[in-house]
């Protein structure tokens, strides 16, 4: 059954998208902490990691169409890519290979168990100076790293065909247990890359030589939305998605896999708490793609198109200095922090900005896909939301739309208007360790979504201004 259903796959590619016209490379640099470090993600952390469960990577895809146009993804084991970093690492792309913003994509798989870096919830721990020093340490390497795997990828092009498709997994929980029914997604999207010239094939994983013997390079970006919070101890790990990426590069030689998380903010791995759950679900995962992989796959026309864009996200009404000096007495430690935080830019900047520079991102590939990429933690209303409007603005009704988060920055979660409303830790709560007075003002879903579709639609007027772009 299952080489009956290759057959028919591999009969459906047209032979036009075959042919020469996608150049891609892969890049990946670990980065595995050499020291033991404070790690990110939970408040209830009180002392340095003991031990490595797992290695962490940064890992890049570059793409280069037919018209010499290059897009490059880079996705790293890391909570996120706060706004800072990604800010700095798109500058020195884009200065070396003249790419425009909206070609540069830097994303995190959000793992829990990954080091603290700075600039991404640094004030939810009791860091002392030495612990800090560690953290600026490794945040530079970590921030080297990306750049170098996205060096690589765009320095390793070579001819390849592109293709989509998508699987299912079932491992992810609506964490909220508001109403009975709250949403999940349980899609797996994928793009494939499958070069096409054996000189041109990248280096193997662990240096292996490619040509001869090896077996054909293929790189595989995924998405899924659920947060990487199966591990709440003290080992470094790129929880269930570190799994899920070598399993897969292990039961397919040849293979590079990068995962990219999805519209997370509301979804947990349930139940968790054990390296064998980790395994458990990242081999679930897996499994999901490597199905995906052997069914149907639609090729992708050699065509790019790219939009990117931060927009004033409005907050409610940011507190004055008599609360903030209140919260200064409050016995909530992080409470207390975050006044001390706002009021240092009440000092610096004269007052505290009501909106927040909100990133999206869009990437049409060929006619029939879309990758739309949300800053923050943005619950999974987001998601399902988007893959039924996305293609309305495409103009195309049957197309492939792979809606990923914690992309470009992390300003906290992004909650949908459902969300928002009932409050809780997504809601409301978790502004405390962002150093945001929040929440956000009403309204927030609706200016994400209105963001996101006017990006596609910005991509959708370049293809009828230049067809053939």
């Amino acid at each position: 059954m299952l080489r009956t259903i290759l057959v028919l796959s591999l009969a459906a590619l047209p032979t036009a998208v075959s042919a020469a016209g996608w150049r891609a490379g892969v890049g990946r640099v670990d980065i595995t902490p050499k020291e033991p470090v404070w790690l990110s993600g939970y408040a209830m952390r009180n002392h340095p990691s003991e031990g490595i469960a797992g290695p962490i990577q940064a890992k890049a895809l570059a793409l280069e169409d037919s018209a010499g146009e290059k897009l490059v993804a880079a996705s790293c084991d890391l909570l996120t890519v706060p706004r800072a970093m990604a800010s700095r690492v798109a500058a020195r792309i884009a200065e070396r290979y003249s790419l425009p913003r909206s070609r540069i994509l830097l994303c995190a798989t959000h793992s829990h168990s990954s080091p603290v870096i700075r600039d991404a919830l640094l004030d939810m721990y009791p860091l002392d100076d030495d612990a800090i020093a560690s953290v600026d340490r490794y945040t530079a390497r970590a921030e080297a790293a990306l750049l170098e795997a996205a060096c690589a990828a765009l320095d390793s092009l070579a001819p390849a065909k592109v293709l989509a498709g998508g699987g299912r997994a079932t491992f992810a929980k609506n964490r909220r247990k508001v109403q009975p029914g709250d949403p999940v997604d349980h899609d797996v999207p994928l793009l494939l890359v499958e070069w096409t010239s054996p000189a041109g094939d990248p280096p193997q994983p662990g240096g292996g030589a490619a040509g001869g013997d090896a077996p054909p390079r293929r790189a595989v970006l995924f998405a899924y939305a659920c947060h990487n919070t199966t591990l709440q101890g003290y080992d470094v790990c790129g929880d269930y998605a570190g799994f899920a990426q070598t399993d897969l590069e292990k039961a397919h030689p040849g293979l590079t896999a990068i995962f990219a998380a999805g519209c997370a903010g509301d979804q947990n791995p349930l139940p968790r708490s054990t390296m064998e759950l980790a395994r458990k679900y990242g081999g679930e995962l897996a499994d999901a793609v490597t199905a995906a992989l052997a069914g149907p796959l639609t090729p992708i026309a050699p065509q790019t198109r790219a939009a990117f864009a931060e927009v004033p996200l409005p907050l409610v009404t940011p507190p004055g200095r008599e609360q903030l000096e209140k919260d200064l007495e409050n016995e909530n430690r992080y409470i207390q922090q975050r006044a001390r935080r706002l009021l240092e830019r009440l000092e610096s900047a004269g007052g505290i900005s009501p909106t927040y520079p909100y990133a999206a991102q869009v990437w049409r590939l060929g006619e029939d896909f879309c990758l739309v990429a949300l800053a923050g933690e943005v619950v999974v209303e987001y998601s399902l939301r988007l893959k039924k409007e996305v293609p309305a603005a495409m103009d195309r009704s049957g197309a492939r739309v792979m809606v990923i988060a914690y992309a470009n920055d992390c300003p906290g979660y992004i909650p949908s208007e459902k969300v928002l409303r009932e409050g809780g830790y997504e809601g409301e709560g978790a502004m405390i360790y962002y150093q945001l007075h929040g929440p956000w003002a009403t309204g927030v879903e609706q200016r994400v979504v209105a963001h996101a579709l006017a990006l596609v639609e910005q991509t959708q007027r370049a293809r009828e201004k230049d067809p053939g772009s």
